[in-house]
């Protein structure tokens, strides 16, 4: 008998930092010191609980470096033990004695303090003018004190994944470089501006290429390595262009009925607050979970909106082999509850398919499986924005039962979108008779109720067919373009199938959903398209080389560049009738760069031959990765043929729009999955109908890809 396999233990590791050391000048007697904060030692009290009482995570377990701020004009030194205080040294020392706990353990991160954007150190890879995100120990103005750069945190937390822990980080910190304006009861956890000082240029020697610290990726997307998750999840209060608040917020009093004001981080409180809330703190994985906390996040602060990144489909705190969830793709979320006009805001606008007058269901995804409902409310949408949406409760529901996290689910038919003209066997030269398949399918077809379908055997109705369906003389069903040609790598289904109307129905659906996401507008008149590019840069044999990264001696002049690649080592290629062609398994490198003056949002998509749409970044679920101005990302990709093709074409499109939004919702497996085993939805997924708009954008780059033989 073979011996048990001990459950994983949690750890934690919690650092919180309201007084920063401050250095005295002996001579002139000037202070030196960040301005202190309220509320992380208070985050770090209550994540410290939660994990006691909820996930029954040991005392002994749990790792506290604080630095409490007693608000006395003669503080010094924290008053903690100088073993517990949040210095860089210990910092370092507490993620090293992490990385030494047992393989398949469960490790939980949490920050609260100041960061900071400074000058960066990494000139070389990062560009002329680009900054390091760091994080603000207490000692940063003591003893030759040093940020916490992005690259030495990655190199600390690879060093964990290194060690097969499980990871969960929480940074609930600022980037900021905006103006630094705070109020007694609202503060900003950041320096205000930007770092170019003599603390900027104080560089701890990494020891490894921080290019290697992540191994081997498919794309090399972001721009910020703290935001650029490979083995780990991350939970971040902001973006670099965002504040991270703390403020007071009341908590109930164990003593007695009058409520107790504490000052917190928003992201802390609100994320604290959701779990506590949630009957079984696993049973949302984290992309729900960090969706309600930034709806929560966002109604007290709105310039403050947290990030999720990294293997976001596992629970808080849970484990990426054992606990993965399925997240209901396409459902909106509520994000705001306004209990007086009777209104909910969901984050689902026109550019995911709703429209004014839809009716959908809200159900709490805490007590269902994926693909059941039980509805909570009923309602009608009144308004509909590009990326969000207000819809009214109905009469004789009550809207207090309805929480920030619930799912909408739509039960009316969408507007009628897709016109197919069923061909009967007479236009094809057979015999003169009706076609009973025809009946048939028309019932069919109404069971599956994401479209409204416009069936009709009048190929002169206007507008012209969508598609066109008719029966081979071999008894097979042939689904047709506008031009009555057979549709490519769509499977032909046997009219001797015990299922062939749903699968017919099902190939109908698919290829709808996929043309209306493909027919997204193209105009050229966008205020946003003006200032963007998307350009394929050449290709290579073998994954683009990235650029060295040496160690940076002070009067050492860096031989400054954009790109993180050696360009020089790519093929340029020159596009015919604007396709670019490769060979199979040869790699290309893109690159989408933002020359306006404002921040956009991006997402990338692959539209592949098979009809299918793949995410490809931002990585996991979630919302579109913000590109602030001048900024670039680069994408190296394989392009890979996959099955007996000679020759594929794959689109790769960039959409990008003026908010941050999830675009999760028009992902699609091809078409065989598809119809393998086709069922009627109980409810109708919004289909994305092409529109136009001045708050959105998209770019295409076409790839056809040849084997070696062709």
């Amino acid at each position: 008998m073979s011996p048990a396999v001990p459950s994983p233990q949690r750890w934690a590791l919690l650092i919180g930092i309201d007084f920063y050391i401050p250095s005295r000048d002996p001579k002139s007697g000037k202070t030196t010191c960040h301005r202190n904060l309220e509320g992380c030692v208070n985050d770090i009290n209550l994540v410290a609980s939660f994990l006691e009482t909820r996930l029954d995570v040991a005392p002994s377990r749990i790792v506290k470096l604080t630095s409490t701020n007693s608000k006395s004009s003669t503080q010094s030194d924290p008053p903690e033990d100088p073993s517990s205080w949040p210095t860089r040294d210990n910092i370092f020392k507490a993620f090293r004695d992490m990385a030494m706990k047992p393989p398949g353990d469960l490790v939980y991160i949490h920050h609260s303090g100041h960061g900071a954007q400074v000058s960066t150190a990494y000139g070389r890879y990062k560009g002329p003018n680009a900054l390091d995100e760091a994080l603000v120990p207490a000692d940063i103005h003591i003893n030759g004190g040093q940020y916490i750069r992005d690259f030495e945190i990655a190199g600390l937390l690879q060093s964990l994944v290194d060690a097969r822990l499980h990871i969960t980080l929480v940074l609930d910190s600022c980037h900021s470089g905006s103006s630094n304006r705070y109020t007694k009861d609202d503060g900003i956890r950041g320096l205000g501006k930007v770092d170019c000082s003599s603390l900027a240029a104080r560089v701890y020697d990494v020891s490894r290429d921080p290019l290697d610290v992540h191994g081997s990726r498919k794309a090399e997307f972001r721009s910020s390595w703290l935001l650029e998750a490979q083995g780990y999840v991350l939970i971040a209060a902001c973006s670099s262009t965002q504040k991270a608040h703390e403020k007071k917020f009341e908590e109930p009093n164990t003593s007695n009925s009058t409520p107790t004001s504490r000052t917190h981080g928003a992201l802390t409180y609100w994320l604290i607050k959701s779990l506590q809330e949630q009957p079984n703190p696993w049973s949302r994985p984290l992309s729900d979970l960090v969706e309600v906390v930034r709806a929560r996040v966002l109604g007290d602060c709105p310039d403050q909106s947290p990030l999720l990144d990294g293997m976001v489909e596992i629970p808080f705190f849970g484990l990426s082999s054992s606990n993965k969830m399925k997240r209901r793709l396409g459902d909106p979320l509520v994000k705001r509850v306004d209990i007086k006009s009777g209104v909910l805001h969901l984050d689902h606008g026109r550019l995911h398919g709703v429209h004014v007058r839809a009716r959908y269901e809200v159900y709490d995804p805490d007590i269902i499986s994926p693909g059941e409902t039980k509805s909570i409310v009923t309602v009608t949408i009144i308004n509909a924005d590009d990326f969000e949406c207000q819809a009214r409760i109905h009469k004789g529901y009550d809207i207090e039962t309805v929480k920030l996290g619930f799912r909408a689910k739509r039960i009316s038919k969408q507007n009628s979108l897709a016109r197919v003209c069923l061909v009967s066997r007479e236009t094809r030269g057979s015999a003169a008779r009706e076609d009973t398949w025809m009946e048939k399918f028309r019932r069919h077809a109404g069971e599956w109720k994401s479209l409204d379908w416009d069936l009709s055997q009048d190929q002169s109705d206007e507008p012209p067919p969508l598609f066109h369906i008719c029966q081979t003389e071999a008894g097979l069903f042939e689904i047709q373009d506008r031009s009555k040609a057979p549709m490519s790598n769509v499977p032909r289904i046997s009219g001797d199938d015990a299922k062939w109307a749903d699968k017919v129905a099902a190939c109908l659906d698919h290829l709808a959903r996929f043309q209306f996401v493909q027919l997204l507008g193209t105009t050229t008149s966008s205020s946003i398209k003006s200032h963007c590019t998307f350009r394929l840069l050449g290709k290579t044999i073998h994954p683009p080389a990235a650029l060295p990264i040496p160690q940076r001696h002070n009067d050492e002049e860096w031989n400054l560049r954009t790109s993180p690649y050696d360009l020089d080592s790519l093929a340029r290629i020159e596009p015919v009738d604007n396709i670019y062609s490769v060979q199979n398994r040869e790699w290309v490198l893109c690159c989408f760069k933002n020359g306006g003056p404002k921040s956009v949002y991006l997402t990338f998509f692959d539209f592949e031959p098979k009809w299918s749409i793949t995410k490809l970044y931002p990585q996991g679920e979630g919302q579109s990765e913000e590109v602030k101005s001048g900024e670039e990302r680069y994408v190296p990709m394989q392009m890979e043929i996959q099955d007996s093709s000679k020759v594929i074409v794959d689109t790769i499109r960039a959409i990008i729009t003026k908010s941050r939004t999830s675009l999760d919702s028009f992902e699609l497996v091809d078409i065989e999955t598809a119809v393998h085993d086709p069922t009627p939805p109980q409810r109708g997924r919004p289909v994305v109908k092409g529109r136009e708009g001045e708050t959105w954008q998209v770019y295409d780059i076409k790839i056809r890809t040849s084997s070696q033989e062709h």
